[in-house]
């Protein structure tokens, strides 16, 4: 066995943390184009901007397209921003637009595609338009801090009677099947699923019917979290399956004038592997078309109003420093969602922290399995064909980074069945994920690990392959002769050969940070390609490997 070694110190799946926020209408036109002009492009971020910025991802719907083209389409309310404006929204912090709105295409379909066009050219997320349905309709994909997120926008289906061509630039829409469709297509490649919808009734503070069968159902389908807005007002705020749905967050940046049309709010919660914390709502009113957080009486009025727009809707409005906790009757801040997805058949397999479960189509739960009482699942993957899967995974201690042992479970369509386990293992475990390294068709099981070498007498981060004989693992590769220091690596097929490489972010000797791709040759992992050097990410998730490889 040829013994190379790579020592990690790395970026773990069980800290894998994204801080999120979302509000709902921001327009750039009309009142709000006077107050920009009159004061500055960040004039109506002011009061907000650095609370924004603190979030890794934060989510808004753009209500008017940005361009410089295009004519009006003569509608009774017809907007578009400067081009110079987009700085504004930028600069507090946005980094995600929704495009999916009845005010999209105001400007024609030249304006509407300047608009996407602005966003990505600042590498942020443009999510429900494009020059067509089929563009429009896809997800965006946000790889970061060790987590992978797909986003989908729609405008309800119809809305004020429109219907879009599909062939022509414009917002993405669909029916509930096709949505579906694409929830379970995506949902086993991503950690989290967030779909925003343009919906509902303006002024209407409750959902309509359909509102919340298209929200519960997309959640049936494999959804996270669910984004509303349209309504310019608040709407209600739903736990349903552990998931939360904000039927509609009002306006944020707008020129309306009625107190309920000015009260609105942000919501935050912690993306965590597994799991969604600290699911928050921040009170902000308008004021001079802008928003500001709120105190004293104009806090509580926005209580009083989502808590009693909500009732009946499964959700607890708990108080907090300057904001309002939302739970439902559990009072957990603590919301388990499935670490993996899959399916056999119709049925489908969640991996949780805390237990695994088979249910039907109907949500029916067919088998259950639960992890040992104080224990969780670290890390997990499977290897899968057309009739059974096999689950491997890390089980560790709660609150513990790394885990304690392995085990490996064959699941079919009725029966979870324990295989396998590793007790006996002293290597902490605390990645795990398959990867073919040497072409053969068969997967690798690749595992980070923690422990002491010959070569080093304290404790390191490295990485061990194993093959797999379809009962059991059996070692193929743990290295021990070239250190290198590592915080991250990923598999990724280089050449499109059907082999994949591995792909290290690793620290130089001066503390700067340099991406490596190793092929496997023979007996062992040989670097042959510097990708990337001086870089200052600590998760290969938060690099766009795949254009490393679309220069070459």
């Amino acid at each position: 066995m040829a013994i190379l070694i790579i020592f990690l110190v790395s970026q773990n799946p069980a800290e894998a943390r994204v801080s999120f926020c979302a509000v709902g209408d921001i327009l750039l036109d009309r009142g709000i184009r006077k107050k920009i002009k009159q004061n500055s492009i960040d004039y109506p971020f002011e009061n907000v901007g650095e609370f924004i910025n603190k979030f890794d991802l934060a989510f808004c719907n753009l209500e008017c397209p940005i361009s410089a083209r295009g004519a009006s389409t003569g509608k009774i309310y017809c907007f578009r921003a400067d081009t110079n404006f987009f700085a504004g929204i930028k600069n507090a912090g946005f980094n995600i637009f929704s495009m999916a709105n009845n005010h999209t295409i105001d400007w024609g379909r030249k304006a509407c595609m300047d608009t996407r066009e602005i966003i990505e050219k600042h590498n942020l997320y443009a999510v429900g338009a494009g020059k067509d349905q089929k563009e429009a309709r896809k997800p965006v994909i946000i790889r970061m801090n060790g987590l992978k997120f797909a986003l989908f926008a729609y405008v309800g289906l119809p809305l004020k009677g429109l219907i879009w061509p599909a062939s022509k630039p414009g917002p993405a829409q669909a029916s509930i099947d096709d949505i579906i469709t694409e929830i379970k297509k995506i949902r086993e490649q991503v950690d989290f699923v967030v779909v925003s919808f343009h919906w509902g009734i303006e002024y209407q503070h409750k959902p309509m019917a359909n509102q919340v069968e298209w929200a519960h159902k997309v959640i049936d389908a494999g959804a996270d979290l669910v984004i509303g807005h349209h309504p310019h007002v608040l709407q209600s705020i739903e736990v349903y399956k552990n998931r939360f749905i904000l039927y509609s967050l009002g306006n944020f940046v707008f020129d309306q004038h009625k107190l309920y049309q000015r009260q609105t709010g942000i919501f935050s919660c912690i993306f965590k592997k597994g799991r969604i914390d600290s699911a928050s709502f921040y009170p902000v009113l308008l004021e001079n078309f802008r928003p500001g957080f709120v105190k004293d009486t104009a806090f509580k009025l926005i209580k009083e109003k989502i808590e009693k727009i909500s009732d009946g809707y499964n959700t607890i409005f708990l108080n907090g420093n300057n904001k309002i906790f939302l739970t439902d009757s559990t009072l957990s801040l603590n919301f388990k969602n499935p670490i993996k997805y899959s399916n056999i058949g119709d049925n489908k397999i969640s991996i949780y922290n805390n237990l695994i479960e088979i249910t039907d189509t109907s949500g029916n739960i067919i088998d259950t399995v639960l992890i040992e009482q104080e224990k969780e699942i670290k890390d997990c993957c499977f290897i899968k064909d057309s009739t059974f899967l096999h689950l491997f995974a890390i089980i560790g201690t709660i609150e513990e980074i790394r885990g304690d042992y392995l085990i490996q479970y064959y699941i079919t369509d009725k029966k979870i069945i324990e295989e396998w386990l590793e007790k006996d293992c002293d290597y902490n475990p605390w990645k795990i994920v398959t990867a073919d390294i040497d072409g053969d068709s068969i997967l690798e099981i690749c595992l980070g690990v923690y422990k002491k070498t010959v070569f080093h007498s304290d404790y390191t981060n490295g990485l061990f392959i194993y093959d797999w004989d379809r009962y059991c693992i059996h070692p193929k590769w743990f290295g021990a002769e070239f250190p290198i220091s590592l915080l991250d690596f990923e598999f990724y097929d280089v050449d499109k050969d059907g082999i994949a490489d591995l792909i290290t972010l690793e620290t130089e000797n001066d503390s700067t940070k340099k991406i490596m791709t190793y092929q496997w040759f023979g007996s062992g992992l040989w670097g042959y390609r510097k990708l990337a050097e001086n870089l200052s990410e600590n998760w290969l998730s938060n690099v766009n490997i795949e254009s490393f490889f679309q220069k070459k």
